[in-house]
């Protein structure tokens, strides 16, 4: 039929021979059906973490896809450059991004590094730490003694009285010194761990933004490598079109899909950009310098059971930690609350010279509160409150991971679900789909129409792929970080606490 409609153009279509229209042919397919094929090949790299290298190709108008052994993706020269497509239908391949050589390159310990030294929240936390040590030595330190001078008669039978000197001090009893330091001991414990959570919460969001923007570079990189091809695709059906190869609809629909593709390459910049400012806001670098990131999405896929994923977070977590800090800092400070009922007394001494007696006096003075009233039972009654309070509140953190927990461990399950099935069927499927409406559209058995439709349905499955790998490692960072993110949330103030 194709042939017919060339020998109908008559001498003003000459010019265009069987052969020129089966190089656009050959040039069209090689987006149509390649294209898709690469993109397949992309997408397998999440079973194999490589890139394939180009299939052998049995005829012209055959193309056959052969998966061979890849090079180590560690040697980019190895990997098969870009070939022009004009007059070949060779299969095509993702290819790795050129890097220039000026171009900064990001590592994730060094991303890391640079968050724990600069993030404020962490700088915040320590110096809570710091402050708590020096509660901790101004609580051990006994009150300082009180020196005076007095007068008393004076004037009286013209002479200048009593003239002395006093000495006075508090004798803390019951240890309360020593207790007040535990209490305050316990709070430094709890601002440490405080202090851990805001290290997490750090690396969490720092490898999860890394992670991101290294899916997203991958998907920008099949995107620009797509949207030259489709470029190429609508040049070469509206040259078909000229033939009467193809119809117009045919040529529309090819616009359209170099469209979408160019929509989706602007929708993934401007994720790239917003990745990176919130990147630059966690490692407190707002003129941090866009760069190519170092590492493969693909690499060391996280694997988690619920059992372990569990025993993970509530054996280790900061949080937890830092509730069993809280409770042992109301045990010390019930102690202390106890021993307050015990009161402190003032002694005084004083040596003074009567001038009317012409002799030396001295005197001893003694005074001891009496606990009539006052025994501290409200105080008592608070601590043991606080006790129940810092007890339940261990489990109530413990069961509210388990919770935040099953809701991050069903979103890893569904991604991990959707990577395995795109890699093991459905990519494989629209693979073997592509190949066959290939061969049936160049024996002329199926529309051009149904061929863009199993082209499209190639990439988008390609693109998919890369989502759910994306979806996948969001909440595996976040079981690695026991469910601590946001890192620029402040810490959670202790119960106040009241000294000696």
């Amino acid at each position: 039929m194709r042939t017919s409609i060339i020998k109908r153009l008559g001498p003003s279509c000459s010019a265009w021979s069987s052969a020129n229209v089966g190089l656009l042919k050959g040039s069209l397919l090689s987006y149509l059906l390649v294209s898709g094929l690469g993109a397949a090949s992309f997408g397998q790299t999440v079973a194999s973490h490589t890139i394939p290298n180009s299939g052998a190709r049995q005829t012209p108008q055959a193309p056959v896809i052969q998966t061979l052994p890849s090079p180590s993706p560690a040697d980019p020269a190895t990997f098969p450059s870009a070939n022009t497509l004009e007059f070949s239908a060779q299969p095509w391949h993702p290819q790795l991004p050129m890097v220039p050589a000026n171009e900064p390159k990001w590592s994730l310990p060094a991303l890391e590094q640079m968050a724990l030294q600069r993030n404020p929240a962490l700088q915040e936390a320590e110096a809570k730490v710091r402050s708590y040590q020096g509660a901790w030595v101004q609580a051990g330190l006994k009150p300082n003694p009180v020196a005076g001078y007095f007068g008393e008669e004076i004037g009286d039978d013209g002479t200048a009285g009593k003239q002395g000197a006093f000495f006075s001090r508090e004798i803390i009893t019951a240890q309360k010194l020593a207790k007040s330091q535990a209490v305050i001991c316990r709070e430094i414990q709890f601002a440490e761990q405080q202090a851990m959570m805001i290290r997490e919460r750090i690396q969490t969001d720092v490898k999860s933004t890394y992670f991101r923007l290294l899916v997203i570079q991958q998907r920008l990189n099949l995107l620009e490598q797509l949207k030259e091809l489709s470029q190429q695709a609508v040049r070469s059906s509206e040259q078909l079109l000229n033939a009467q190869e193809v119809s117009r609809s045919a040529l529309l629909q090819t616009r359209i899909e170099a469209n979408r593709i160019v929509l989706m390459e602007k929708q993934a910049h401007y994720q790239e950009e917003a990745a990176w400012r919130e990147l630059a806001a966690i490692v407190s670098s707002p003129h941090l310098e866009r760069g190519h990131l170092l590492g493969d999405p693909y690499h060391d896929l996280p694997e988690f059971e619920w059992e372990s994923a569990k025993d993970h977070i509530l054996s280790r977590s900061p949080e937890v930690a830092a509730a069993y800090a809280n409770l042992q800092r109301s045990q010390a400070a019930y102690r202390r609350a106890k021993a307050q009922a015990t009161p402190n007394f003032n002694v005084e001494g004083s040596v003074a010279y009567d001038y009317a007696a012409e002799n030396t006096i001295a005197g001893v003075r003694i005074g001891v509160p009496l606990t009539i009233n006052d025994r501290n039972q409200g105080g008592i009654r608070q601590a043991q409150a606080e006790m129940t309070q810092a007890s339940q509140q261990i489990d109530r953190i413990k069961l509210s991971l388990e919770q935040q927990l099953a809701g991050v461990f069903q979103r890893y399950l569904d991604a991990q679900l959707e990577v395995s099935t795109y890699r093991d069927e459905i990519v494989p499927i629209a693979k073997d789909n592509l190949n066959l409406i290939t061969q049936g559209y160049q024996a002329g058995e199926i529309g051009y129409l149904e061929l863009l439709t199993a082209q499209r349905t190639y990439i988008e499955t390609t693109l998919e792929s890369l989502k759910a790998l994306q979806n996948l490692w969001e909440p595996a960072i976040e079981i690695e970080g026991f469910l601590l993110k946001n890192s620029l949330a402040g810490p959670v103030e202790l119960y106040n606490t009241k000294p000696w």
